[in-house]
């Protein structure tokens, strides 16, 4: 145990460090949403540093045909954050029945470096006025079970508060580039979207 409690203090200082330079980024240039061009991909995931976070040409074939929404989040040049939300629909077939046609936004990855500073929720409100602009009432996510940091920050954003429970199944890549299966619970949250305009009529 001693190793460990020591490396989690070394390391503490280093993530300071970088979340300040983060928040010195985000102050130089602030940031930019958009939906991702044919072109970002590459940079995208080179930035990541994680192929499989980043589209795939068919992804990329989807949000041409208007089926898929990917954008991502830059500070400057670079890409800090990526995105996804299906509109047709929650993927999760044990989810279809409940949920029919409400639009998922999934694979949500931000940097290190830059959560905590907001990041995620404005790629969030991103989808949720891309939505709105579809005539969408509401939309969905899932969360797993075990990532409560996350389940904290969507319900601060309106997400729930019921929740209905499925299994999420995906590829995870391990040392080597050896791919395997993984199941994980997990929790698909709502949130019902009000316009702006509607939203400024109930406060007033």
């Amino acid at each position: 145990m001693a190793p460990m409690a020591s490396f989690s203090w070394i390391d503490s200082p280093r993530r300071a460090t970088r979340q300040w330079l983060a928040q010195q980024r985000l102050a130089a240039h602030g940031l930019a949403i958009r939906e991702l061009a044919a072109e970002d991909r590459e940079p995208l995931r080179a930035a990541l540093g994680a192929p499989e976070l980043g589209p795939s040409p068919l992804d990329l074939q989807r949000q041409a045909s208007q089926e898929l929404c990917i954008a991502a989040v830059w500070v400057g040049r670079r890409p800090v954050a990526l995105g996804f939300v299906d509109w047709s629909g929650p993927r999760p077939q044990e989810l279809q029945g409940s949920w029919p046609g409400v639009p998922e936004i999934h694979r949500l990855y931000v940097l290190p470096a830059y959560r905590s500073l907001r990041v995620g929720a404005r790629l969030i409100d991103f989808f949720e006025q891309r939505a709105l602009q579809r005539g969408k009432s509401c939309i969905g996510l899932g969360v797993h079970r075990s990532n409560t940091r996350a389940l904290a920050l969507y319900q601060r954003l309106g997400y729930g508060p019921e929740t209905t429970p499925f299994t999420d199944g995906f590829v995870s890549v391990g040392p080597g580039g050896v791919q395997h299966r993984v199941l994980e619970p997990a929790l698909f949250l709502v949130r019902e979207l009000v316009p702006a305009a509607v939203q400024a009529r109930q406060v007033s």
